[in-house]
C-alpha cells in the first residue's frame, strides 16, 4: 500500500511540474501565460523555445514560473500577479519593465542536471517551436536517437530543462 501512494504522489509530482513549451520569440499582442491570480499554491510552468521577444508588447504572468531558454529581449512589459516568477538561462537586454514578478536565476534551481549514462528516465525532445520530435525512456541508445546539427530542448523527468546541439 505504502508503494502505490509513493507511486501516486510521484506521478502527480510530475504532472503538476510539467513545463508548458511556448514560442514567445516574437510577439505581436499583449498574451498572458497561465490561468489564475487569485490562487497561489496552482503555479502552471512554461519553458520558452528560445529568446522571449517582448516587441513592445506585454506578457502578462498569472501566478507562472517561465523559464527562458534565451533572452529576455525589451522594450515592453512582463506584468506578473499571484507567485509569479521568471528565469532566464542568458541575460535580461534593451531594459523591459518588469512589475510583480520575481526574477530567479535558473542556475539556482535545484534540480540535477540530466547526463547520458542514467537510465530508466521519461524524456521528450522538442524543436524549438515546442513540437514534440521524440519521447521515449532513457537507455544507452538515448544520445543516438537525437536529432543531430539542430538545436533542440531535453526534458527529463526528474532533471533540469536543457537546450542542446548535438553535433
Amino acid at each position: 500500500m505504502k508503494t502505490i501512494f509513493t507511486a501516486l504522489a510521484i506521478m502527480l509530482t510530475t504532472i503538476l511540474t510539467a513545463q508548458i513549451p511556448v514560442n514567445l520569440s516574437g510577439m505581436t499582442q499583449d498574451m498572458p501565460l497561465g490561468q489564475n491570480c487569485s490562487n497561489s499554491q496552482a503555479q502552471e510552468q512554461f519553458i520558452t523555445t528560445g529568446d522571449l521577444n517582448l516587441n513592445g508588447k506585454t506578457l502578462h504572468l498569472r501566478n507562472a514560473y517561465l523559464t527562458v531558454t534565451g533572452y529576455i529581449n525589451g522594450p515592453g512589459r512582463i506584468e506578473g500577479c499571484g507567485n509569479s516568477k521568471i528565469c532566464t538561462m542568458n541575460a535580461i537586454q534593451n531594459s523591459p519593465v518588469i512589475n510583480s514578478v520575481q526574477v530567479v536565476n535558473c542556475a539556482t534551481l535545484s534540480v540535477p542536471e540530466f547526463e547520458f549514462d542514467k537510465y530508466g528516465y521519461h524524456f521528450k525532445v522538442f524543436d524549438l517551436t515546442g513540437r514534440l520530435l521524440l519521447e521515449g525512456i532513457t537507455d544507452e541508445n538515448t544520445f543516438y536517437q537525437l536529432p543531430s546539427m539542430q538545436v533542440f530542448i531535453l526534458e527529463v523527468e526528474g532533471f533540469a530543462t536543457k537546450k542542446l546541439l548535438k553535433r
